[in-house]
This record gives C-alpha cells, structure tokens and sequence, in this order.
C-alpha cells in the first residue's frame, strides 16, 4: 500500500557510482589510445595525458551527480511523472496510466549483485521506445508490482500468461 502521491529516486551509489566506473574504464581505454597515437608523433609527456584523465573523470563525477539530483519519478493519481536533467537541460515526462501498455522489469547481472537494484520501463499505446524508464531503482519487484496493481484501474487485465515467444523489430 502506497500513498496517493508516491515520489522515488534511483539508488544514488548505483546511478552514481556505476556509471561513474564505467566511464572510468571507456575513457581510460580512449586516453591510453589517444596517448600511444599523439606520443607516436609529436611525443608529448605522460603527465598531460594523466592530467587530462584526472580532469575528464572529475567533470565527469561531477554531471553524473547533477542527474542524480534531478532524476526522479513521482506517482499520482492517473499519471506517472519522470523528471530528469542534466547540466543544462530539465526534462518532464508524463505518463498517463489509461495509457500504460506494457511494464518490464530488468535485473541487470553486475548491478542487482553489488547494489541490490533493478530497472522497470513502462512503455504507453503506440510508443516503441519505452516512455518511462527508471534505473538503478531499489525495491524495483515493488515498484513493478506497483504499477501493474495501477493498471486494471485503467481496464487493462494484467494477467500472467506463459510467454511462448517475444518478438522485437529489427534494428
């Protein structure tokens, strides 16, 4: 049982820090690249590079924690709202349950196992994309219980079929 108004934000070690690590691993790949090319011709120093390096994953910290300030999802009655953002921009998206076709929830390996969290995309009437996705979300079996107990307020019948096959557009 939840309150009429039901506000969540990610888990804020696995939006943060997850990502954060990889972006620590893919931009250490790049710079490492990009030093052994540049050195080849020019033969800069080491340390430009490391600075660089240090510089980039601390501006890179740093955009990661304003998203997670302005990322949350608030339930109300009749709609779910997704708030969002980044260094210059704010985004608003809203969801009307009457509208809610689809709820998937995902456990990714790495993250359900160190942080204890999992995703849950809702997807509305003639949207491929998934309209509302929330990341690194704990309690996120809840939370997709949650919204599949919104669903039949809406007329949809929410019942559990065994999936014989799942289909997907090619890319």
């Amino acid at each position: 049982n939840m309150p009429k108004i039901y506000e969540i934000k990610p888990n804020k070690t696995a939006f943060v820090t997850y990502r954060f690590l990889i972006s620590l691993i893919s931009s250490f790949i790049f710079f490492t690249i990009l030093y052994f090319v540049i050195n080849r011709f020019f033969g800069l120093s080491i340390i430009i590079f490391i600075a660089l390096y240090i510089i980039s994953a601390i501006f890179g910290y740093y955009l990661l924690t304003i998203r997670y300030k302005k990322e949350r999802y608030i339930f109300m009655p009749g709609k779910i709202i997704h708030k969002a953002g980044s260094l210059f921009s704010d985004s608003e998206t809203e969801l009307v349950l009457k509208n809610i076709t689809h709820v998937n929830m995902q456990l990714p390996f790495i993250m359900n196992k160190l942080f204890n969290v999992g995703n849950v995309r809702i997807q509305s009437a003639g949207s491929i994309a998934a309209e509302v996705s929330m990341f690194a979300i704990d309690d996120s079996g809840k939370i997709y219980e949650y919204v599949r107990t919104l669903m039949p307020t809406s007329g949809f019948s929410v019942k559990k079929a065994k999936l014989i096959q799942r289909e997907r557009p090619s890319p």
